[in-house]
């Protein structure tokens, strides 16, 4: 291979010099013969042997230095291949559009396994579809003999995969007739790098615009290399150029509640530039509400460990401050309720561990609140109540509040009423214990219980009178057998039985009066409810009689057991059969069922035929002190419900007047 060369100094250089040469000596021999024949015979033979002689040795110095020349012209090619074949980068050559040469980085770029896989081939199967109007302008270009730039294209080896090149070409003499020499560098690995760079990039510029937290990046002299979105349309500056400028410059463009933080560098030290800084800056917005950021300066270093700048992250903390703030204003609430509450507050664990206690809980049981701390509250519940305390604890370990009326012994022994109410605590919607807030009742329940017995003697006393109206009737009977057996000595069996049976009635009601009327101990016993049916309707039937009101009983088959206060769910029924016997003035009848329900409770109805109470009464009727009498106190069935309520019972009331009313006792069941 060899450049063409166009000038006369170098012609005997040129390739063209063999064709030159052989004219020369062929026209120098036409020459010689023709002067000879022309010259050697007419005149001077003697000149014509000295111009052949001269001829012949100018004809053998010039064919050496033709011979000299292509042996210099071979050995300069072999070189030139030579130093082509050894280039890293690949190189072709393509003459008339065929590829006629390629070294060995060429073979490999073009996953050729022979060169003869690629000679021969058309370059423009070797270049990608998109470039091949590019290809052949550059092949004109440098046909013209001008230049061409480096540039970025694709080829496409020969097993199909596409490559990106760098290349540049050249106008080459190949084989004594033009060609084109092209070099090119595979990018291909260059150009995913920066592909998977930019790609890199515009993944992080997206994540960092998409987040909420203002974001800058700075130089070592202060200027803004990158800022986010957030940070840009939070100061104002998202339709300025902000690019290589300082804060300072950037004062006069951003927001004007913004402007002390920009003017304000103070905090851009050389130790911040190498160990970086955290503060909060507080501010006031245009409507003069309080705003707070939490700002972070983070050193950026290179690979080698040169510092870069800074990244500025900025976080609004204003909703977290005054969450905080809030929080611990009702920390502080919480605390003060905590401290002051006069009833017992502790909070306990999932294993109904104590962890903590209130002063007032220390004033019910007796035990410092260091010593409460630890223990379990079924420690100090009497052993009737542990049962249902540990369904309590079940129920409120499942998220369901719990209450009850429980009694608790004290540091002291001493045995006290508490109503107490388990609270579920919840942490990342899990119950992760409770609370346990109690209150010493014990006062409450001995007031109760005069109340009661008051009202249970106001209710022996209204009944005395139709008492001693029913123990005249049977002492006027006696009265008169004893006189009769006076007379009639012979009859005195007869007249003994019917004065027993007599007597046997005084004392069943005298009997019933009496233990309705004395105290009884709060203890629960199990009794007959149907039996219990029968004394109230024996207690009540003389009062009944006096005012010409029937009573009657229904007592469906069946047990009726229940675990109660005997004399307190007797006192109920007798308040509300008094209240029925007061309401029907001109007479009546009165009925008392007793039956089971399907929910495994026991159902006791007082149903009388009675006026009725108007709708608007109805409403106030177990209100305190709320009566229609005007010798009650209103505290008859207020009582009354207090008592079921406490027997895990309730207490139902239905009235339409004109028809009547109608009180139903529901209580639990004893299997």
């Amino acid at each position: 291979m060899a450049h063409r060369t166009h000038t006369s100094k170098h012609f005997w250089r040129s390739p063209s010099f063999p064709r030159i040469a052989l004219i020369y000596i062929v026209g120098g021999v036409l020459w010689l013969v023709i002067s000879t024949a022309v010259w050697g015979i007419a005149r001077h033979p003697r000149y014509v042997g000295i111009l052949k002689t001269l001829y012949f040795v100018g004809s053998i110095f010039l064919l050496y230095a033709f011979m000299r020349r292509e042996r210099t012209y071979y050995e300069s090619r072999e070189e030139y291949s030579l130093l082509v074949e050894n280039m890293l980068e690949p190189v072709l050559i393509h003459q008339d559009g065929i590829v006629v040469s390629a070294n060995t980085s060429a073979l490999q770029f073009f996953e050729a396994e022979t060169s003869n896989e690629l000679l021969g081939i058309p370059i423009m199967n070797v270049v990608d579809n998109n470039y091949q109007q590019i290809v052949t302008d550059r092949i004109e270009t440098l046909y013209r003999g001008k230049s061409t730039k480096l540039q970025e294209e694709q080829l496409v080896t020969l097993r199909g995969n596409t490559r990106d090149i760098e290349i540049a070409g050249v106008s080459i003499t190949f084989h004594r007739k033009p060609a084109v020499l092209v070099i090119f560098r595979d990018i291909t690995a260059r150009k995913q790098a920066a592909a998977a760079i930019e790609d890199r990039e515009r993944r992080l510029r997206t994540l960092i615009d998409a987040l909420p937290d203002h974001i800058c990046f700075i130089d070592n002299e202060g200027r803004w290399i990158e800022a986010n979105n957030s940070l840009l349309h939070a100061v104002g500056l998202q339709n300025q150029s902000f690019r290589s400028k300082t804060a300072e410059q950037l004062a006069g463009l951003c927001a004007p509640i913004y402007r002390k933080e920009f003017l304000d560098n103070s905090l851009y030290t050389e130790a911040t530039y190498k160990h970086g800084n955290h503060f909060t800056y507080e501010y006031m917005l245009p409507d003069g509400t309080p705003a707070a950021s939490d700002i972070s300066r983070v050193p950026v270093q290179a690979a080698d460990g040169t510092n870069m700048g800074l990244v500025v992250i900025s976080r609004d903390v204003t909703d977290q401050r005054l969450a905080v703030r809030r929080l611990a204003e009702s920390e502080q609430r919480y605390r003060s309720l905590f401290e002051n509450d006069s009833d017992m507050v502790v909070s306990l664990d999932r294993t109904g561990v104590i962890v903590s206690a209130n002063p007032a809980a220390q004033a019910i049981l007796g035990y410092t609140v260091n010593e409460l701390i630890g223990l379990k509250p079924r420690d100090l519940l009497l052993p009737e109540y542990q049962p249902e305390a540990y369904a309590r604890y079940v129920g409120v370990l499942e998220g369901n509040p719990q209450t009850a009326l429980i009694q608790l012994r004290r540091k002291d022994g001493r045995i006290i009423d508490v109503e107490e109410k388990q609270i579920p605590i919840r942490e990342n919607n899990k119950v992760s214990g409770f609370f346990c807030i109690a209150r010493d009742i014990t006062a409450q329940k001995q007031t109760e219980e005069l109340i009661i017995r008051s009202e249970r003697l106001s209710a022996v006393g209204q009944m005395a009178a139709g008492v001693a109206h029913e123990i005249r009737n049977p002492l006027a009977v006696l009265k008169g057998f004893v006189q009769l057996m006076q007379t009639s000595p012979e009859k005195t069996d007869f007249y003994l039985e019917i004065m027993k049976s007599e007597f046997d009635r005084i004392e069943s009601i005298v009997n019933e009066m009496l233990v309705f009327a004395k105290p009884t101990k709060r203890d629960l016993e199990l009794c007959d409810g149907a039996q219990l049916v029968k004394e109230v309707v024996t207690l009540m039937t003389p009062e009944a009689n006096l005012r010409n009101i029937t009573m009657s009983q229904s007592i469906a088959s069946g047990r009726y057991n229940l675990h109660c206060e005997k004399n307190q769910i007797k006192q109920v029924l007798v308040n509300i059969v008094k209240n029925a016997i007061e309401a029907m003035t001109t007479g009546g009848d009165i009925a008392i069922c007793i039956a089971a329900t399907t929910e495994n409770k026991v159902s006791i109805v007082v149903r009388d035929n009675g006026p009725g109470i108007p709708e608007q009464r109805m409403a106030h009727i177990g209100e305190p002190f709320y009566t229609t009498k005007e010798t009650g106190t209103g505290l008859g069935l207020t009582v009354s419900r207090k008592i079921i309520e406490a027997h895990k019972g309730l207490l139902h009331i239905h009235s339409q007047v004109g028809l009547g009313t109608e009180v139903e006792v529901v209580l639990p069941k004893t299997i």
